[in-house]
């Protein structure tokens, strides 16, 4: 009785080819954020209504703009579910949004295209997703791997949407450090999470008593510092977004700058824009080394727990695709600060390499792209 109920509703509702509902990671941000600033600097929301699914639509009361709404993800009332019911596209990058009619199109823009670690039975997008983001041919067997894709989901070529931000000309540093200018280099640590923020997860067998990486003690975090201020070099790091951060014990310093999601928040930077102001980029598991291959700055692989990482790794030669430092040990690191610091690239040649077959798009038209392809429907007709 409840399945025909269901039909009936969906049969006399009309479905809104003029309206697109969105979903994202930490908010409005990541590629779906992308894809939404962009129909937003381009006067499409005159043309389209767009629903934001958020943890909490209080928090967004204080936005005011034509034809944006938004419903809590949790607390879907009646109304809100028959607006999503309604709705044409369903775009999202994290959280999936459930499909409930035919004719509606889903399409998943992944939170990294590919990933360096595994996660083929962790990531399981489901049947209903019509389209799957491909950043080029060469990842597409790999993604649909990974991401235990059907058959029945179609790959869309288009470069990640967030990566359109890395070719900006605002200077997003200054406003999270207003003397940035005082330092003769910056670079960037986004470290990938180990104990996740929600759940029980912990991806790696090794202890950090301070939350991140290599850096081990409280001693060798003020070495680190003290060494950053001898060579006049700024060090932001960046806890990850799913990261527990009741783990992370480190107070800013002279030369550390710590930062989270919140923190961008509250200053309405864009994590994208802030990653194009650095001179380099540490990482270690995370796809943002392969986004940060567009700027062809250097990059330094923090890989001190690579043997105890347990959910290993999506490629079978995976240090092969870390065309940068492989850093092991803190002199690794010195090392690493002091080429940046020298403007030594080392690894120009390799990074490019990678680059050509991970990003086939290496521009500041991915978000254009994909809104051509999923509400335009240029190309999948």
């Amino acid at each position: 009785m409840k399945e025909k109920i269901v039909k009936f509703v969906d049969n006399i509702l009309p479905l809104n080819c003029h309206a697109v509902a969105f979903d994202s990671l930490n908010g409005m941000d990541c590629n779906s954020g992308a894809v939404y600033d962009y129909m937003i600097k381009n006067g499409y929301n005159k043309k389209y209504k767009i629903i934001w699914i958020v943890d909490d639509k209080k928090k967004y009361k204080h936005i005011k703009i034509k034809n944006v709404s938004f419903v809590s993800r949790e607390k879907l009332n009646i109304i809100d579910r028959l607006k999503l019911k309604m709705t044409k596209y369903l775009i999202w990058d994290n959280i999936p949004i459930y499909k409930t009619r035919k004719n509606q199109v889903n399409v998943y823009l992944t939170h990294g295209c590919p990933g360096i670690k595994n996660v083929k039975g962790i990531i399981n997008i489901p049947e209903f997703c019509d389209y799957c983001l491909m950043s080029s041919k060469f990842v597409e067997d790999l993604n649909r791997e990974q991401f235990s894709l059907s058959v029945n989901t179609k790959s869309m070529f288009a470069g990640l949407p967030r990566n359109d931000y890395l070719f900006t000309k605002e200077n997003e540093l200054k406003k999270l450090i207003t003397d940035s200018d005082n330092y003769d280099k910056v670079i960037l640590w986004m470290p990938t999470f180990r104990k996740a923020k929600f759940s029980i997860r912990n991806d790696s067998n090794k202890n950090y008593k301070l939350g991140i990486p290599l850096v081990l003690t409280i001693n060798d975090l003020k070495k680190l510092n003290l060494y950053l201020k001898n060579k006049n070099v700024l060090l932001i790091i960046k806890i990850h977004g799913g990261q527990d951060l009741s783990q992370v014990k480190i107070e800013n310093d002279s030369n550390i700058f710590l930062v989270t999601d919140d923190d961008l928040k509250q200053k309405n930077i864009n994590l994208y824009k802030l990653i194009s102001k650095s001179d380099a980029l540490l990482t270690d598991y995370s796809s943002v080394a392969f986004d940060y291959m567009l700027l062809n700055r250097p990059i330094g692989y923090i890989l001190d727990d690579i043997k105890e990482y347990k959910i290993g790794f999506a490629f079978k030669d995976v240090l092969k695709y870390m065309p940068g430092s492989h850093i092991y040990k803190l002199d690794d690191l010195y090392l690493f600060i002091d080429e940046v610091n020298n403007n030594v690239d080392r690894f120009k040649n390799e990074r490019n390499k990678i680059l050509i077959k991970i990003n086939n798009f290496r521009d500041d038209k991915n978000s254009e792209r994909v809104f051509n392809f999923v509400i335009k429907g240029e190309k999948r007709k």
